[in-house]
């Protein structure tokens, strides 16, 4: 007759499983410690927050506080999940196991325990206000010290302030997210700022002291004679702090010179004076004469082609 998979060895199907994931003869389940959970203490979850900042306080620093659900201590049972806050007693069901088998054919299935919901142990009298998980919701503030320097996506690491561990384990951390809103006079790249700054026409040719803005406050700055609208000057220094590092960034000053757009009677008239005692040609030697010189050259040569 035929043997199938217990006949010719006289071995079970389990025992063939046992051997094959390593139970050996120590007569354990092949599956056991795959949906059980520990009986001991557990760690708490970890949380995550988001967090606005403005930018001066991304760039300072600062400590607000967050409002967010962990898990926390019940107060009633103290932690212990049972009403009279007697210790957990070994589950009758799986013996402490936190796994109760199933047959399944010629397999031996192993399920976590209904009875202990796989812990391995039960409590004879739980605790109404936490349902005997020795840990209930709160709502509690937290003060998150955010570094100088801090920028958009950046994840800060709160250690411990996440949910309550159970059965006496540690609790879990809390994760900040940082984003930061933009500022209108300031714009900011990594550790670097560029500001824009108009200038009169006056003194864009005449050179000048302006007060600027800096992350720090005032500073005076000295604009060089004959200053062009596309000009920038760097402050070294200047700019943000790079994060967990002393060093910091620059600042790029953009100027933009304005041109008015209606003149008193005095100011035409030094204008058209400085008119007439401009050069004529400003550019000689250079870009436009040199361009005007080569377009003369070729329709030259293109008039005696044509001729």
């Amino acid at each position: 007759g035929g043997g199938g998979f217990g006949g010719a060895g006289g071995m079970r199907p389990e025992d063939i499983l046992r051997d094959f994931f390593g139970g050996g003869s120590g007569g354990g389940n092949p599956f056991e410690g795959f949906g059980g959970r520990p009986s001991g203490p557990q760690r708490g979850g970890d949380v995550q927050v988001g967090l606005a900042l403005s930018f001066m306080e991304a760039v300072h620093g600062c400590a607000p506080e967050v409002t967010v659900n962990t898990d926390v201590e019940c107060g009633t049972c103290d932690g212990t999940g049972s009403a009279d806050k007697a210790a957990p007693v070994t589950c009758g069901t799986c013996g402490g196991s936190g796994q109760v088998t199933r047959q399944q054919g010629f397999f031996t299935m192993a399920i976590p325990c209904a009875a202990c919901g796989g812990t391995g142990q039960s409590i004879a009298n739980p605790c109404r206000p936490c349902g005997g998980a020795g840990v209930r919701k709160e709502r509690r503030t937290v003060q998150v010290t955010v570094p100088a320097g801090v920028d958009t996506g950046v994840n800060l690491r709160l250690p411990n302030q996440g949910d309550k561990g159970r059965r006496g384990g540690p609790p879990g951390h809390m994760y900040v997210t940082i984003q930061v809103r933009p500022d209108p006079f300031f714009r900011r790249d990594g550790a670097d700022v560029h500001i824009e700054v108009p200038l009169r026409l006056s003194q864009a040719v005449l050179g000048s002291s302006v007060v600027i803005p800096t992350l720090s406050g005032e500073a005076e700055l000295k604009v060089p004679p004959g200053t062009q609208p596309a000009d920038t000057l760097v402050m070294r220094g200047k700019g943000i702090r790079r994060l967990n590092s002393a060093a910091h960034g620059h600042q790029y000053v953009h100027f933009k010179v304005t041109v008015p757009k209606t003149l008193t009677e005095a100011q035409r008239a030094a204008m058209t004076a400085f008119a007439e005692d401009e050069e004529e040609v400003t550019d000689k030697g250079g870009f436009i004469s040199d361009t005007m010189e080569r377009i003369k050259k070729a329709l030259k040569k293109l008039g005696k082609k044509a001729a």
